[in-house]
């Protein structure tokens, strides 16, 4: 079971599914009566969607160590990479945006 959850392919999809499930969690407490588009309509003409992804992937730290502590130290680099890339995307979207 352990060599099976320390797999680098797991803590990428693990670091890219936890914000996605994080951002969601926000929404269901902020959105009030808007739906899904409409919220990310509003965060982005207010200028804040950077600071809501970046705060999405804050979970990400808890599970990197978290593996780290198990010893899980494949899946951390997969952890550490999805961070990377969602960091990367936040970068992206505040140069275009």
């Amino acid at each position: 079971m352990r060599n099976k959850l320390n797999n680098q392919t797991l803590g990428f999809i693990a670091g890219i599914v936890l914000p996605v499930i994080t951002f969601l969690c926000i929404y269901l407490n902020l959105s009030g009566s808007l739906n899904l588009v409409e919220y990310v309509e509003k965060i982005v003409t207010s200028n804040v969607l950077t600071k809501f992804l970046s705060l999405s992937v804050i979970p990400n730290l808890l599970l990197f160590f978290i593996s780290m502590w198990k010893n899980y130290l494949v899946a951390g680099r997969g952890i550490l990479a999805a961070t990377i890339v969602d960091a990367f995307i936040v970068l992206l979207i505040k140069v275009i945006i």
